[in-house]
């Protein structure tokens, strides 16, 4: 005699409960190990304790590369009419404050430029222009020389800003290495121009202009040599400086 359907149901629900029982005791017991695991490691944090060594001292890189942003916004009032980026500006974001009489210098070795980023937004009808040329000329040799470009970019609204990412060659003037000392520091890397669209002195604080490094701290040998006269008489403060009162250096402390 056949067994009938809804006779043999009970067997198969008994059977999904006992498989669900096994799998949610499996669950518990791996969440409770890795409970156990966790306190431990918690523990193991707040005791000094030796732990093995490597056989043989390791290789490795006292002076590292590191990587920082500087954030510029432009003044309200002073425009920005073909203003160069030289390589003194620079110099000028890495510096601390080493005397009373408010002398500053650079705490890198040397710095190169990894991207330059540019906003811009319009003041009520009048867009704005923002133009990038890099603009290194080699007046020595004639050899090490950026390639001729214009980078532009045009704001369409005040809440959507036009925007543009320049990443320099490394074996270019942008974007190599420079050291910070005081040979040709006044060379001009890039130049900077912004139209304002007919936008009145006042209403020119449109574009953001963030500035992205890469440095090798000074921990070998001398100062290479660059330093300013801050307006900071501190001891140890570091910061950076605005470039010209027309590119306004933001969330750093600023020593001109």
């Amino acid at each position: 005699m056949k067994v009938s359907g809804p006779e043999t149901k009970p067997q198969k629900t008994v059977l999904k409960r006992l498989e669900g029982g096994r799998k949610q005791l499996q669950m518990t017991t791996t969440k409770s190990r890795s409970s156990e695991r966790d306190k431990d490691l918690l523990i193991a944090r707040f005791i000094t304790r030796m732990v093995k060594a490597s056989l043989l001292p390791p290789a490795y890189n006292a002076t590292k590369t590191r990587t920082c942003r500087r954030r510029f916004i432009s003044s309200p009032t002073v425009a920005i009419t073909s203003l160069d980026f030289t390589i003194q500006v620079g110099h000028r974001q890495f510096l601390v404050v080493v005397s009373v009489a408010g002398t500053a210098v650079c705490w890198v070795d040397m710095w190169r430029i990894k991207s330059v980023s540019v906003w811009t937004i319009s003041y009520v009808d009048n867009p704005t222009t923002c133009e990038i040329r890099p603009s290194f000329t080699d007046t020595d040799d004639n050899c090490f020389n950026d390639r001729e470009a214009i980078y532009s970019i045009s704001s369409r609204s005040e809440s959507e800003p036009a925007s543009m990412k320049i990443v320099p060659a490394r074996d270019t003037p942008m974007g190599s290495w420079h050291k910070t000392t005081v040979l040709n520091p006044t060379a001009s890397l890039f130049n900077i121009n912004v139209n304002n669209g007919g936008a009145s002195s006042g209403n020119w604080a449109t574009t953001t202009l963030d500035v992205e490094f890469e440095y090798i701290e000074n921990l070998v040998g001398a100062n290479p040599g660059y330093s300013l006269a801050s307006l900071i008489t501190s001891l140890g403060t570091m910061g950076g400086c605005n470039n010209t009162s027309a590119l306004l250096l933001q969330d750093i402390n600023v020593l001109n």
